[in-house]
């Protein structure tokens, strides 16, 4: 699905469930304050069991809208769904942290000869 609206983005997460998230696939440009999001089903191996995860990659908050809460109001509803969540090749050291304070777990693997920073929390 692709998005140009910040309250579909949103109305879209809020759609997600136990059920239907492995399916979901959003991605959302120019939706203001979002510039770009995309989210998938991604499967990585966690403890030597393959988990799928609802994957959160490319994220860009308009710079203007940054520290303002937007990113956080997307994971608030999605960890409401309790739902695997994987924030993956993560480059922004503030969003590391931001994440680790959270509680998501940290992931590295290799990719093209590169590790990939990711996050990830499990949900109930």
């Amino acid at each position: 699905m692709y998005i140009t609206n910040f309250d579909d983005v949103i109305t879209q997460i809020e759609s997600i469930n136990n059920s239907n998230y492995e399916d979901f696939f959003m991605v959302a440009v120019n939706a203001f304050p979002v510039e770009k999001i995309f989210i998938q089903q991604l499967i990585r191996e966690i403890n030597g069991e393959k988990k799928i995860f609802l994957s959160i990659r490319d994220v860009k908050i308009q710079d203007t809208k940054q520290k303002q809460k937007v990113f956080s109001k997307i994971l608030d509803s999605l960890e409401s769904k309790n739902i695997p969540i994987m924030i993956d090749d993560i480059i922004n050291d503030k969003l590391d942290a931001h994440l680790m304070k959270r509680g998501y777990l940290p992931l590295i693997y290799k990719k093209n000869n590169s590790s990939i920073r990711s996050r990830y929390r499990l949900g109930k």
